[in-house]
């Protein structure tokens, strides 16, 4: 397969993807995307790249969206269901600390912790 970076991942992930498919990494120079997805089957990306209609327009052979991370606000759904684009989610590596930070968030709103802070 015909795979694109578009957001770093594990060295060892990005070796062992060499062994058996085509890769760029295109998160060294995020404006090359568009260039760079164009032949492209797979894109992989994490938060920060924003996978729009346009940006999807540049990829024709496009069959597959690897978002690693939780959410989808990055990438225009309607697109990728128009296209008939496979979307695979690997939200499991920040799973934990998204819900850590969002705990922290309720916390601090609930005892008003930035207007206690700014106070000081």
């Amino acid at each position: 397969m015909r795979i694109a970076l578009a957001s770093p991942i594990d060295g060892a992930a990005i070796a062992r993807l060499r062994e058996r498919h085509d890769v760029v990494r295109t998160f060294d120079d995020p404006g090359s995307l568009p260039v760079a997805i164009a032949d492209r089957e797979v894109l992989v990306f994490r938060s920060g790249v924003a996978v729009t209609a346009e940006l999807l327009g540049a990829a024709p052979d496009l069959r597959l969206l690897v978002r690693a991370g939780s959410g989808l606000d990055n990438l225009d759904m309607d697109a990728v269901r128009e296209r008939g684009i496979d979307l695979v989610r690997i939200p499991e590596p920040g799973a934990q600390a998204v819900a850590e930070l969002t705990y922290a968030f309720m916390l601090a709103l609930s005892r008003n912790l930035l207007v206690a802070d700014r106070s000081m």
